[in-house]
């Protein structure tokens, strides 16, 4: 399994450092399902097509700790796939892929803290449970506002519109985060194998657009 996560600009470096060295995130956070995205792809036909899909359900939520630990959860309904080919849609929602009928939700947990900010992003271990086999990935996740996510909602109570403190004006941070990774996983390693005549490549790539929500 590899890590290919993009290199954030300056400014998501700096939210990064900001909500976790600074605290200005600490405390809960809820994904927003609507600003979210998880797709997949693969090469098939010995490299000749690449099937790309999106995964309609996802829920999740994440915390950081005062001491700068971050943790978090997503749960992607598996029967969600959606490669825009209604056949290859069922073949993969079979035993022969991700088997939803004994394994309905695809589990990413995910562990950081300070230590793992980098000039790439914040590094985390992502543990990746797929059919019921669990596998760990480390990854980098390029942090970010979330701005068009602020711009629909109003303040939170006792914050400004610019996310200081209504009271004292400190600084909390923003009120909401884009989290971005791209990996790349060997579904094999998964228990998923189906490849006749090694039509399947065995990589899958996936890139995982995350906006939470302050609580």
């Amino acid at each position: 399994m590899t890590d290919a996560a993009r290199t954030p600009t300056a400014p998501q470096a700096d939210t990064a450092r900001q909500l976790i060295t600074d605290r200005a995130g600490a405390g809960a956070w809820v994904l927003d399902p609507a600003s979210s995205s998880v797709r997949v792809s693969a090469k098939s036909m010995w490299g000749l097509v690449t099937a790309v899909g999106t995964f309609g359900e996802v829920a999740g939520e994440g915390t950081l700790a005062a001491d700068g630990t971050v943790s978090g959860r997503l749960a992607v309904g598996a029967a969600s796939i959606d490669t825009a080919n209604a056949k290859r849609d069922k073949h993969l929602r079979s035993a022969d892929f991700f088997d939803v009928e004994q394994h309905p939700e695809i589990v990413v947990a995910v562990s950081g803290g300070a230590a793992g900010l980098t000039a790439q992003g914040l590094a985390l271990e992502a543990e990746i449970t797929v059919r019921g086999v669990t596998r760990t990935v480390p990854v980098t996740a390029a942090v970010a506002p979330a701005e068009e996510v602020e711009a629909a909602d109003p303040p939170a109570a006792g914050t400004t519109g610019d996310g200081t403190s209504a009271a004292n004006g400190a600084a909390t941070g923003p009120a909401a985060v884009r989290l971005t990774v791209d990996t790349v996983v060997e579904h094999r390693e998964f228990g998923i194998v189906w490849s006749p005549m090694g039509m399947l490549k065995p990589l899958t790539a996936v890139t995982v657009e995350a906006v939470f929500r302050r609580v």
